[in-house]
C-alpha cells in the first residue's frame, strides 16, 4: 500500500481570510502617497514654509515650560518645527528596520502555498518606507543646516542593528547582545513563518502606539482650509499616516 501524503495547506484554503487580504492591499495601492511623498520633497524649500507652523502648537519642543513662555513668536514656530524633525528622525530607525524585517519576514511566509499577495503587500510597504525615509531625511536636513549649520537630531544612515534611542539605558555589552538578537531572529524568521508572524503582532502593536501621535500631526494638514498650500512638513505628515 503506497502512502500519499495530502496536498500542503493553502491560504486559498481560507476565502474569507484571503479575501480580507486581498481588500487590504487594494486598498493599500490605492492609498499609496510614495509619488506625492517624492514630489513633496523634491519641492521643499525651508524659506518657503519657514514661518509657519507645521503641527498642532502642542506638538513644539519646549511647549508648555518657561521657556516657551519667555519666546517669541519666530522662536516658538522654529520649536514646532524643530519637534517635526526631532520626532521624524526618529522614525527613520524604525522604517529602516521595518524594511529589512518584511523582507526577512516575507522569505519566511513565501515557503507556504499561496502567501504571494502577502509578500508583495510587504514589498509595497518596503518601497512606501524608502519614501518616506528620503521625505523625512530631505526636509531635517534642510532645517538643520539652516538653523544650525549642522546635523543636531539627525543622523547618519544605519543598519536595522544599531541602536538609535536617544535615552537608552545601555552599554556596550547590551549594545552587542541586542545585536546577536537581530541578527539571530532575521536568519530564523526568513526559514519560519511562525517566526514571521510574531513580528506582525509586535510591529502591529508598535505602529498602533505610534498612530496616535502620527494622527494629531496628519490632522493638522487635514484642517488646513487648502491642502495645497499647506506647509509641505505638514503635507508629508498627512501622507505618511
Amino acid at each position: 500500500m503506497t502512502y500519499v501524503s495530502p496536498p500542503p495547506s493553502s491560504l486559498l484554503d481560507h476565502p474569507t481570510a484571503y479575501r480580507k487580504l486581498q481588500l487590504n492591499y487594494t486598498r493599500n495601492k490605492q492609498q499609496d502617497h510614495t509619488g506625492l511623498l517624492d514630489e513633496a520633497a523634491r519641492r521643499f524649500c525651508y524659506d518657503d514654509c519657514k514661518d509657519e507652523y507645521w503641527n498642532p502648537v502642542e506638538f513644539s519642543l519646549l511647549y508648555g515650560t518657561p521657556l516657551w513662555e519667555q519666546a517669541s513668536a519666530s522662536q516658538r514656530i522654529q520649536l514646532n518645527q524643530l519637534y517635526w524633525v526631532a520626532y521624524y528622525a526618529q522614525i527613520v530607525s524604525a522604517e529602516i528596520a521595518t524594511i529589512f524585517f518584511n523582507q526577512t519576514s516575507a522569505a519566511g511566509l513565501y515557503a507556504l502555498e499561496d502567501f504571494r499577495l502577502v509578500c508583495d503587500t510587504l514589498d509595497l510597504e518596503s518601497a512606501q518606507e524608502r519614501a518616506h525615509i528620503h521625505a523625512f531625511r530631505t526636509i531635517s536636513h534642510q532645517v538643520e543646516m539652516a538653523l544650525f549649520g549642522r546635523p543636531i537630531f539627525t543622523y547618519a544612515m544605519r543598519s536595522p542593528f544599531t541602536e538609535t534611542m536617544v535615552y537608552a539605558d545601555t552599554n556596550a555589552l547590551k549594545l552587542w547582545w541586542k545585536k546577536i538578537q537581530l541578527h539571530m531572529f532575521g536568519l530564523l524568521s526568513s526559514d519560519n513563518a511562525f517566526l514571521a508572524c510574531q513580528y506582525f503582532t509586535v510591529r502591529g502593536l508598535r505602529t498602533l502606539n505610534g498612530k496616535l501621535v502620527q494622527h494629531k500631526l496628519s490632522a493638522y494638514c487635514q484642517r488646513h482650509p487648502d491642502l495645497d498650500t499647506a506647509p509641505i512638513p505638514a503635507r508629508i505628515s498627512y501622507y505618511h499616516f
